[in-house]
């Protein structure tokens, strides 16, 4: 029954979004619409919460429309908003939710990147090793999305990113586990966003030092896993010379 409610409410979405926002108190009434639609996402069923996730892109998108975007961004970034929510859902289900969950969050975020994922997603993902996860697998999908992948670079994200992985990538940091993410999520930067990684000689010849100090680390599995990712960068340079 909730499923077949939730299609019936995707179908109608622009509608009960402007409906909400016609209310004499419509600040109240779009966020009960909005908290309504985000308790799906914690459903246990895996279906339930991936409607939830497309219904909200839908009402993010809506919202646009009518003008009132400010709202749908106060209420998406706010204390257990539907920022929260979407990773929390991640977390969870993961591989089942990524694409309904990046096209939620690219409309809810929409000329609000350098916000969203420097100030907003570092608050939600305050472990380091948790967040270069997840923007690795973020990235995956937003680079099918051209809008979401321009306003990566445009804003300054990617940089910002590339950054923060290099430091944590950096030999002097103990923690293996990061290290590897930094390192996984650099080159994944690098095989998505070729030309931003090397217009700047100084981040492609920086991130093959950084290869070449885990391989040579005392730490087996951080060799292990330089010497996979040596052979994945090998792997994209023979496609590119292809």
């Amino acid at each position: 029954p909730v499923i077949d409610w939730f299609k019936m409410v995707f179908t109608h979405c622009e509608s009960l979004m402007r409906l909400a926002n016609s209310e004499e108190d419509r600040l109240n009434s779009t966020v009960q619409v909005l908290d309504i639609i985000k308790a799906g996402l914690y459903s246990k069923d895996n279906t339930v919460a991936m409607w939830g996730c497309k219904i909200l892109a839908k009402q993010a998108k809506a919202m646009q429309e009518i003008g009132v975007s400010d709202l749908a961004w106060d209420w998406f970034v706010a204390d257990n908003g539907g920022l929260k929510a979407l990773i929390d859902s991640i977390r969870k289900k993961h591989n089942l939710l990524w694409e309904s969950a990046v096209s939620a969050i690219c409309q809810f975020g929409r000329y609000n990147f350098q916000r969203l994922f420097t100030e907003y997603f570092s608050k939600e993902l305050p472990d380091a090793f948790e967040f270069m996860q997840i923007v690795s697998e973020l990235i995956q999908h937003m680079v099918e999305y051209k809008p979401a992948k321009e306003e990566l670079i445009n804003a300054g994200v990617l940089n910002n990113w590339i950054d923060f992985a290099a430091r944590k990538a950096d030999s002097d940091n103990p923690n293996v586990k990061e290290r590897s993410a930094a390192l996984s999520l650099l080159l994944d930067i690098w095989i998505l966003f070729p030309n931003n990684v090397e217009e700047k000689a100084e981040y492609a010849d920086f991130f093959i030092k950084l290869m070449q100090r885990a391989n040579r680390d005392r730490n087996a599995n951080l060799q292990i896993v330089s010497i996979t990712l040596l052979f994945k960068m090998l792997e994209m340079f023979a496609m590119e010379h292809n």
